[in-house]
């Protein structure tokens, strides 16, 4: 048994890693169905305990977690073995590497992808979905937007993106619908284990009442399931839009309140596993609010940040994550 504790002496680790990973993503042995399936079980009913409650089985987990992205944000297969060897190594004894074949190394490799160290690692993936709000319009510093703000809360145990589409609507019909967004399939490839959905506003336009009333509910119901189905079974969350002033965008406020917001409602109402957040409720009463929304629609920084502390609460309070992994306090 030699000590490879430093595996820069070893001439094989570089060929060894290269070869796991190759195997990895190009091809399954004959008694393996998904070979990366047997490595990430573990570890996501670890990270993602809703997911052991849903009584997913080993295969579900497949796309939670692929073998190209589970530690190196490059996606690199060699970057991932690689990786995780190096955090094992320091304390292991194994045989020559040439004296492994690769599909031994499935066994290997599935210990460090349990292992605490190498769990530690790995982010969950966070999608921020929505139109012009979320996107940001308006303010300048793409670090002051709020998914970018909420990234920083949340720290670098979390992946946080921002998929928002300006003037997009959720209505399937309307003229911009988020559906037919690059944004949006984005988001999905993106395969997201916790989803915040923040539509609404640009169907609060006069020209959308019939169809708010005939579709919104169903089109939400359908947009929430289309993340649902995600190899990552992610938590839900729908946001009630932050507050309308008078604009010059053609939106209005009565129509996101009386149309719009019952058939958020309904839509979330029965469905225990999506969680509804109220942003108009958190800044409707506040007494600055006209910085907070300097043009009547979108949020300043500050309102991003007082968006950014909500989500991050709710996060903490609803994911069904371990506390350990949320910041103990919000910047």
């Amino acid at each position: 048994m030699r000590d490879f504790s430093e595996e820069e002496q070893d001439p094989g680790f570089e060929d060894f890693a290269s070869t796991c990973a190759c195997d990895l993503h190009n091809s399954s042995p004959p008694h393996f169905t998904h070979p990366e399936t047997m490595l990430l079980h573990s570890p996501t009913v670890q990270r993602l305990p809703h997911l052991a409650r849903q009584g997913r089985s080993p295969h579900d987990y497949g796309g939670v977690r692929t073998s190209m992205n589970l530690v190196s944000k490059q996606g690199s297969p060699f970057t991932v073995v690689k990786s995780a060897l190096r955090t094992y190594l320091p304390t292991a004894r194994l045989p020559r590497f040439a004296s492994l074949n690769t599909w031994n190394c499935l066994w290997l490799i599935s210990l460090l992808l349990a292992s605490p160290t190498v769990e530690a690692a790995v982010q969950i993936r966070v999608a921020c979905v929505g139109d012009s709000i979320t996107y940001g319009a308006g303010i300048k510093d793409v670090a002051d937007r709020y998914p970018a703000i909420l990234g920083k809360m949340l720290g670098n145990r979390f992946a946080v993106r921002n998929f928002g589409h300006g003037g997009a609507t959720l209505l399937k019909e309307g003229l911009s619908p988020y559906w037919k967004t690059q944004a949006y399939w984005k988001s999905r490839v993106f395969n997201p284990e916790l989803v915040i959905i923040m539509l609404g506003t640009n169907d609060s336009r006069d020209i959308y009442k019939p169809l708010v009333t005939r579709s919104f509910s169903k089109d939400l119901q359908d947009m929430v399931a289309s993340y649902q189905d995600l190899p990552a079974a992610p938590k839900i969350w729908v946001c009630k839009p932050v507050p309308i002033l008078p604009n010059d965008f053609g939106i209005v406020s009565a129509n996101l309140r009386k149309n719009v917001f019952p058939q958020i409602s309904r839509a979330v109402l029965g469905d225990s596993d999506v969680q509804l957040i109220d942003m108009h409720k958190l800044m409707a009463n506040r007494s600055d609010i006209m910085t907070l929304l300097p043009d009547g629609v979108h949020p300043s920084a500050a309102g991003a940040r007082i968006m950014a502390r909500e989500i991050l609460r709710r996060l903490r309070q609803d994911s069904g994550l371990p506390v350990e992994m949320f910041p103990s306090k919000q910047t």
